[in-house]
Order: structure tokens, then C-alpha cells, then sequence
């Protein structure tokens, strides 16, 4: 017979952990390992600790923070500007990030969406017709 497990009992028994927003979030240490010997930025302690402020530690914020420095010229001047009250943090990054890809790999930017699913006229061959409706080479 199995044992009910009830979330009131499991905490005294050792049989549940609690994982809190805090502990997702990247602390100072890990936040300054990431940039500095991870991502070979070499920040100040003064501008990772922007950073982390703006993106609350988490991962996500930092690591698209860190894909827009590589290769500036003009870090402080994107911290100074991430720093800023912008509310659409991720939007920004994003568009910066995007931005700094070569062309091949921004050409990929809208290879996962598709508008319709909907055949051709004429429908579907497999070999000449792309999701897109176009004609492929080969027809």
C-alpha cells in the first residue's frame, strides 16, 4: 500500500523542497563569474551591479545583456542606456541582439513561423513546394 503524501507532513519528513524566486535568481558572485570569466566582459563591479538590478538576476536578462556587449566598442554607453527606466528591457535586448547577428543567422529570424498550413493550388508536392507556397529549385 502506498503512503499518501501530504504537503503539510512533507517538509518535517525531509520529502519536499521548496525552491523560491531567490533562489533562480543569480546572486552577486555568480552574476560577476558569468560576465567576467564566462562571457569575457570584464566589467566594473559598479556595472554588473546595474545589470543585475535591471534583470533581477535572472538568467535570461543576463545572458541577452551579455550577447549585446559582446564585440561594442560602446559598453558603458549600453549600460548607461540599459540602466535607464525603459520598461520593455527584454524588448530592447532583444532588438539589440537581433541586431548584431550576421546575416545568415537573421535570415533564420522567421523560419520557425508559419502563417498557415493551408496547400498550394494544386496542392502539396513534396519535393518542389515550401511551407510558404513558394517553388523550390528542382520543379
Amino acid at each position: 500500500m502506498r503512503r499518501k503524501l501530504t504537503l503539510i507532513s512533507a517538509p518535517a519528513g525531509n520529502q519536499l523542497n521548496e525552491i523560491r524566486v531567490s533562489d533562480l535568481c543569480f546572486t552577486e558572485d555568480e552574476t560577476t563569474r558569468f560576465f567576467n570569466t564566462t562571457m569575457d566582459l570584464n566589467l566594473s563591479n559598479r556595472e554588473i551591479a546595474i545589470i543585475k538590478s535591471r534583470t533581477e538576476g535572472w538568467i535570461a536578462g543576463l545572458q541577452l545583456a551579455a550577447l549585446s556587449m559582446q564585440g561594442r566598442g560602446d559598453i558603458p554607453r549600453f549600460i548607461k542606456a540599459f540602466a535607464g527606466d525603459s520598461r520593455f528591457i527584454v524588448d530592447y535586448l532583444v532588438e539589440e541582439v537581433l541586431n548584431l547577428q550576421s546575416a545568415d543567422m537573421a535570415g533564420m529570424n522567421g523560419c520557425s513561423v508559419v502563417s498557415s498550413f493551408l496547400p498550394p493550388p494544386g496542392g502539396w508536392h513534396p519535393v518542389t513546394n515550401g511551407l510558404d507556397g513558394t517553388m523550390k529549385s528542382g520543379s
